[in-house]
């Protein structure tokens, strides 16, 4: 028996395109074998990768032929009817574009010539007529980008992919940002954008979910590499952003399952990621007032619509970009619209968790663009509830660190819950507190209580007590402004800290060296030029007149804080009595003067240091 041309056509498509998942795996399990074979390879995915039998013009002469050729078959029956519902050739090229992916992720040492053979061809099928064709071929650019971002970093971590498209990879993100691709493969990837765009802009126009997703996260993928580069196209997007956010169905990822799935709520967090992306890495001018208006627009509508809290947080999370962009335009209207959406959902009580948290931060942006005086109060209700206490105190100091505030009767108040805090067990608490303090007590020393003010550093001193010393140094800055700041309280502060300093000496925790001595030399500093260094002046002096005393690692420690008392202070006679060793000089103080002149010189002029040196050899 004879099998019919439809039996061939299915038989050879099934070995085209097993032979391609085998190649998959030899290239990805043994590349530095495959490495000969690596552009003929390319060549054949190349031309498979079009390989679309059902939509080859045929000419009449070949029909002809055809119709005679069919005599000689006898299951001619076998022929009948065939259609697209038996074409099985989009399986070649999906396993084409496979191995395409996996030949970039195996030899990222030639993207160049997979920039110059291979992107155009992936570009033009972009418009592939099978969606599981289509959406590989986006996952396969999107790993060429992937590995050109790739190129200055070592493969680490898991990066984030959307949820049910392709696989996840590994690559790096040992920080926020990535490093800038290589300058000639940067230049390749933006020149394609243009043609990229026109291309991609009529898939996300579709209505294709799963190839939407994953176009909004191939777009994604590209601004971020680029650092930005979409201000020329960002206007071809406005609309199928418009089309992704529509809120005509509210499905969840809850159904998603174990494989993941594509869906309303998966395209529309995606969308807001693009979004998000976008008016991170482009400039106010690059975006331009009308695509800023139209996208700001729709995410309104999102965070005030929305069903889906986690369509509604994402929202919110792209919000934050997006709110500098629109003050720096000088559009106040729509920033007011956007602020008061952001506003409902902080002091909405039935959102959820995450909901409520985002929008504190969106809150919080608004705030620093508009200015505090805006509905800073609004923020502190949420401080009494414990849930949203950390991020709401985060939001409070950043405020303040980027905003000018005018005074008000809201700062005693808060001050006092931010110092009360600082007693808590909760760490994260602790510390976004001690900022917060920071910068709003030397803003507003005037409008706290002299009794305020004392319980405020007896607090901090509960921190500089206990065994956290990761907190240590904000805690010792913050005393610094508020001695600088807190003129009437002054002495009480100076007299209340300088037995827990001088603690800190003793038990070696201040080191003498780096960025970790400057908070205590600062302290020092602060301290001697306001005319309070005696007292700790005194106790180093006093424990260092012990003959049985010995060098410790906490010694050299000891030795820069006295020298920055002398060296900034007016103590009569410090100089001649640090410059001149007694008689019975035992060598633990003879070695510490030594230090302490050492310091002294680093700290004052050199031709001082120099002489104070050679008159203590001469004594000697």
């Amino acid at each position: 028996m004879k099998l019919g041309r439809a039996h061939l056509r299915y038989i050879l498509i099934k070995v085209l395109s097993l032979s391609f998942k085998c190649l998959e795996t030899f290239v990805l399990k043994n590349p530095v074998e495959m490495t000969p074979f690596v552009e003929k390879l390319l060549d054949l995915s190349v031309g498979n990768l079009t390989y679309d039998p059902n939509y080859v013009e045929i000419d009449e002469n070949e029909d002809e032929m055809e119709d005679a050729e069919d005599d000689d078959y006898e299951d001619d029956e076998f022929d009948e009817g065939y259609s697209d519902d038996d074409d099985a050739s989009w399986k070649v090229r999906r396993a084409a574009a496979k191995l395409i992916g996996a030949a970039i992720t195996s030899y990222p040492s030639i993207l160049a010539n997979f920039y110059g053979a291979v992107a155009p061809v992936l570009i033009y099928r972009f418009s592939e007529r099978e969606e599981s064709v289509r959406v590989e071929i986006l996952v396969t650019f999107r790993e060429l980008v992937r590995v050109t971002s790739l190129q200055s970093e070592q493969l680490t971590t898991i990066r984030e992919v959307p949820v049910g498209v392709g696989k996840r990879r590994r690559e790096s993100s040992q920080s926020g940002e990535r490093p800038p691709p290589p300058k000639a493969l940067e230049e390749r990837l933006q020149s394609y954008v243009p043609r990229l765009s026109k291309a991609l802009t009529k898939q996300l126009s579709g209505k294709s979910v799963a190839t939407k997703l994953i176009g909004f996260a191939l777009a994604r993928e590209i601004v971020d590499v680029l650092g930005g580069g979409f201000s020329e196209v960002l206007v071809s997007y406005i609309r199928p952003i418009e089309s992704a956010l529509q809120t005509s169905g509210q499905s969840k990822i809850g159904s998603v399952g174990a494989t993941g799935a594509a869906n309303e709520s998966t395209l529309k967090i995606e969308a807001l990621k693009f979004i998000k992306t976008v008016f991170k890495t482009h400039s106010a001018k690059s975006i331009g007032q009308g695509p800023a208006l139209d996208v700001a627009k729709v995410v309104e509508g999102t965070i005030a619509n929305e069903k889906f809290y986690k369509v509604v947080a994402e929202a919110l999370d792209s919000v934050v970009s997006i709110i500098p962009v629109l003050h720096a335009l000088g559009e106040d209207d729509a920033l007011f619209k956007i602020s008061e959406k952001i506003r409902d959902k902080v002091v909405a009580s039935d959102v959820d968790q995450e909901v409520r948290e985002k929008a504190i931060i969106a809150f919080g942006t608004v705030l620093k663009a508009k200015g505090p005086d805006t509905g800073f109060t609004v923020l502190f209700d949420k401080l009494n509830i414990e849930s949203t206490r950390l991020v709401t105190v985060r939001v409070i100091a950043d405020v303040l660190e980027h905003s000018t505030i005018s005074g008000g009767p809201w700062i005693e108040p808060l001050t006092g819950e931010l110092s009360t805090y600082l007693r808590r067990n909760n760490r994260e608490v602790k510390g976004a507190s001690l900022k917060a303090l920071f910068f709003l007590v030397p803003q507003f020393p005037s409008s706290l209580s002299n009794s305020q003010v004392l319980s405020l550093v007896e607090n901090i001193l509960v921190i500089l007590r206990s065994d956290d010393n990761q907190l240590y140094p904000l805690a010792v800055d913050t005393l610094t402004l508020m001695i600088e700041n807190c003129e009437a309280q002054r002495r009480d502060i100076v007299a209340s800290i300088t037995p827990v300093i001088d603690h800190l000496f003793q038990k070696q925790i201040v080191q003498p060296s780096g960025s970790s001595w400057t908070p205590y030399g600062n302290l020092l500093q602060t301290i001697t030029r306001h005319g309070f260094g005696d007292q700790i002046y005194a106790a180093v002096d006093l424990e260092l007149r012990d003959p049985s005393k010995e060098l410790d690692d906490a010694s050299a420690a000891r030795a820069k804080g006295l020298a920055t008392i002398i060296a900034f202070g007016n103590k009569p006679g410090a100089w001649e009595y640090w410059s001149v060793l007694p008689a019975d000089a035992y060598p633990t103080l003879r070695v510490f003067r030594l230090m302490v002149i050492g310091e002294c010189g680093k700290l004052t002029y050199f031709s001082m240091f120099i002489s104070l040196t050679l008159g203590i050899f001469r004594s000697g």
